[in-house]
């Protein structure tokens, strides 16, 4: 049999051949409204999860370098400061007192205060205050009242 007369036999003069629709399109789901307030809650949810995340990933790749950028940085500055500060240290402020160890009574007495900053930082405001017992009269000074002692402050402005 010819495949003219098997066509004739399958198809109908009267209807005319059509395109055969894809079959996604025949079977579409069927779409309910949500009808509870979760059921609404929970499609927005669903609706919300689809978006596209906040950030791209060019920016989450430049977020990153950026804090990867300030880490480095708070560690270079954490470094600066620890290795770069100057410590100050008490042992490196040579200070010498000479004078008499013991004094008699209306004996006049000179001291002599040496010093010296050995250390990288200057000693600002220095001031040196020298304490004395009670009964010491200071020539060129007021009288100590008997009873109390007294003290003397010298401003030795920078030691550098």
């Amino acid at each position: 049999m010819p495949l003219e007369e098997l066509e004739k036999k399958l198809y109908r003069p009267e209807e005319p051949k059509r395109p055969l629709e894809p079959s996604y399109r025949k079977f579409r789901p069927v779409v309910e409204e949500p009808t509870t307030e979760e059921e609404k809650a929970a499609k927005e949810w669903l609706e919300e999860a689809k978006k596209p995340p906040v950030f791209t990933p060019k920016q989450k790749k430049i977020s990153k370098i950026f804090f990867i950028i300030f880490i480095l940085l708070a560690l270079g500055g954490g470094a600066a400061f620890y290795f770069l500060r100057q410590p100050f240290l008490t042992e490196q402020v040579v200070f010498t007192l000479t004078g008499p160890s013991e004094v008699r009574v209306g004996e006049k007495v000179v001291f002599t205060v040496n010093y010296k900053n050995n250390t990288p930082v200057v000693l600002s405001g220095a001031e040196l205050v020298f304490s004395y017992p009670a009964g010491v009269v200071l020539i060129g000074g007021p009288a100590v009242e008997p009873g109390k002692s007294g003290a003397i402050s010298y401003s030795l402005g920078n030691i550098g």
